[in-house]
């Protein structure tokens, strides 16, 4: 919430494994309204949406956090900790 600017807008993504998680976020509220703050959700866009995406991405320099690389044959392992909640970063698998 710190970092940003007055204004500017928070978009929040995910919940790809469900809302019964019990995760509850603590929003500031004061922050939000003194400094106009905008909070939204979003589950997918459009194509273009998706390309525009990327090429900032590219562009910003952005990579992401890989926690494990497992082969192919240890996917099972790999999506069971997924779903346990037991990784950090991005799974990449291998053939």
């Amino acid at each position: 919430m710190a970092s940003i600017a007055r204004g500017g807008t928070i978009v929040i993504t995910g919940v790809t494994t469900g809302l019964d998680t019990g995760l509850e976020v603590p929003l500031p509220l004061l922050p939000m309204l003194s400094e106009q703050i905008t909070v939204c959700g979003s589950i997918m866009g459009t194509l273009q949406d998706m390309k525009d995406m990327m090429n900032f991405i590219v562009t910003s320099g952005i990579t992401p956090e890989i926690g494990r690389v497992l082969p192919m044959e240890q996917a099972e392992e790999g999506i069971c900790a997924m779903w346990e909640g037991r990784t950090s970063g991005k799974t990449v698998f291998t053939r």
